[in-house]
């Protein structure tokens, strides 16, 4: 019996979220073998008022479902299923992606992918439920200007990787079981 399936992908260009009442799921299927990962939502905004006038919105959930796997291994790449991966642009590059406001939830575990030599992800504004997971690689950078309070994701940090958080941040109800940094 196989596992379950990634979640989808949805992006939305709108004009104004605020008269939206439906919701976006896009998260992974379940399975008694291993959880699919993550989908994602991409909610992007030309013009929002007249101080805000670009905003972009990437929504990771995996509805409550964790893989089994409770490690990633750079070394041995056991663990490399139910996740969300920040890959390259193009085959053999590096990834290097920008986002205004993260969101993750649902038990979500995001990494750079692992079989880059360098690579780095920033984020403007990081928000959540407490259950997610960031790994952040030997290599990778990850740089996350401002978030809510608690910090609201469960950072994993590897030997030569970097993560740069807001300059006050408190960890304080996260739902993993280890916090490495």
């Amino acid at each position: 019996c196989g596992g379950g399936g990634s979640g989808g992908r949805i992006a939305v260009r709108y004009n104004n979220v605020s008269s939206f009442s439906g919701s976006y799921p896009a998260f992974g299927g379940a399975s008694s073998t291993e959880m699919g990962g993550p989908g994602t939502v991409y909610l992007y905004s030309r013009f929002v008022n007249a101080t805000d006038i670009e905003r972009e919105t990437l929504i990771l959930d995996n509805n409550g479902q964790l893989s089994s796997f409770n490690d990633l291994n750079y070394t041995t790449q056991v663990g490399y299923t139910s996740r969300f991966w920040f890959l390259p642009d193009t085959v053999g590059g590096t990834v290097s992606a920008r986002f205004n406001n993260v969101i993750v939830r649902g038990r979500t575990r995001t990494a750079i992918d692992p079989r880059q030599v360098g690579g780095s992800v920033t984020i403007g504004y990081m928000n959540g439920d407490l259950t997610g997971e960031i790994h952040i690689g030997p290599r990778h950078t990850v740089s996350i200007t401002d978030s809510v309070d608690p910090f609201p994701i469960a950072p994993r940090l590897e030997s030569n990787g970097t993560l740069s958080l807001p300059l006050f941040t408190r960890f304080h109800g996260l739902r993993v079981t280890n916090l490495f940094l």
